[in-house]
């Protein structure tokens, strides 16, 4: 069962210190759109690879997420806390595997890059794992008030969206030469320095948060893991498995629209460095959308709060898709306004969804009590 430590009460100091988890996370998760253009235009990837390799990967992505869940649930906390342990150990693999990724080995054997590719990707994402997983579920650790599990995930958009205006605007500055070509030589020194970053915010986010829910572990009580009991569970759990698949539907999108948005503007507008002002676009609503959630949330609750602006998100999409976009200023316009509605969308959605999460988690424990 649960028991809240007494403790400095929940305040600024915890809710900016857990928007710092975020902003590392996504220093990291950021570069993601920039692979599939580094392994097939500067490495030398055919895309028949890169497709097949990254469905792979993404199959096995699926699977270590909940292995990662299932664990945190049956190891004991470490001094650090529940959740902050496994974030302190990961926040250092994550600083050098994000550079592992973009390693400048255009010249090597095909079979090599292929390898490199696999292995680097694999080790990023196990990392990210361990980072981000019990990141997430710390909001349920740190309060038991909806309103202020709320305010957490407020925050961790914010963190979100500092990491992301860094990354959208400076990257393509610093990646494209005057002929819109990715210099991919660059990529292994930017990951490596927003690595960096991020393990700082990591540290804030450790030193600054106060894991007051703790869960209490009876000495004589041996938990075993057991995977699919875990996976049997996590079935059963109807708040979570929807919160999942909405999550999946939503990550792959962003991925997708990320790098649609890279070869957009290098290929067809032909303004590779303007990419940057796309993200800055989709950025700058943020400031609007996320003080209206903690209103949104307690006006109409969280279901609708999530579930409604995602209309506005898929008829922008359709428009991108439907729309006759023409390659000129115009065109251009039209573009960055359709993606700005997407991304307001998402931006809300993905706020409200983390206040989600931490209540199917109290509801798991309603179930199973673990």
């Amino acid at each position: 069962m649960n028991k809240v430590n007494r403790q400095r009460p929940f305040g600024a100091k915890d809710k900016w210190s857990y928007a710092m988890g975020d902003l590392g996370c996504n220093m990291s998760f950021a570069l993601n759109s920039y692979l599939m253009l580094f392994y097939t235009q500067y490495i030398g990837l055919d895309l028949g690879t890169w497709g097949i390799i990254i469905l792979l990967l993404k199959i096995w992505d699926a699977i270590n997420d909940p292995i990662m869940g299932a664990l945190m649930d049956a190891l004991k906390p470490g001094k650090r806390g529940k959740f902050k342990t496994y974030i302190y150990y990961g926040s250092f693999v994550l600083l050098f595997s994000g550079a592992l990724c973009f390693l400048p080995i255009p010249s090597a054997p095909y079979p090599i890059k292929v390898l490199v590719c696999v292995v680097g990707y694999l080790i990023w994402d196990m990392a990210y794992t361990v980072v981000n997983v019990p990141y997430g579920a710390m909001n349920a650790a740190i309060t038991t008030d909806p309103t202020e599990r709320a305010q957490l995930s407020t925050y961790r958009g914010i963190g979100s969206m500092i990491a992301n205006i860094v990354v959208l605007i400076t990257l393509p500055l610093l990646c494209y030469d005057k002929d819109n070509n990715l210099i991919g030589s660059r990529m292994f020194i930017v990951a490596l320095v927003l690595g960096i970053i991020g393990f700082a915010a990591f540290q804030i986010l450790i030193k600054g948060t106060v894991e007051r829910v703790a869960v209490s572990h009876e000495p004589q009580e041996k938990v075993k893991f057991n995977y699919f009991e875990s996976l049997s569970a996590f079935l059963k759990n109807k708040a979570v498995v929807a919160i999942t698949i909405a999550s999946i539907a939503l990550i792959i999108m962003q991925i997708g629209l990320s790098s649609a948005n890279q070869i957009v503007f290098q290929s067809y507008f032909k303004n590779a460095k303007l990419s940057g002002i796309l993200g800055l676009a989709t950025m700058i609503p943020s400031l609007i959308v996320i003080p209206l959630v903690k209103p949104t949330v307690q006006r109409f609750g969280k279901r609708e709060a999530a579930a409604a602006p995602m209309l506005i998100g898929i008829l922008a999409a359709a428009g991108i898709v439907f729309l006759p976009i023409t390659p000129d200023n115009t065109g251009m316009m039209i573009y960055i306004i359709l993606a700005v509605l997407i991304n307001s969308s998402c931006i809300f959605f993905s706020t409200v969804v983390w206040a989600l999460v931490a209540d199917s988690v109290d509801y798991q424990e309603l179930q199973t009590g673990k």
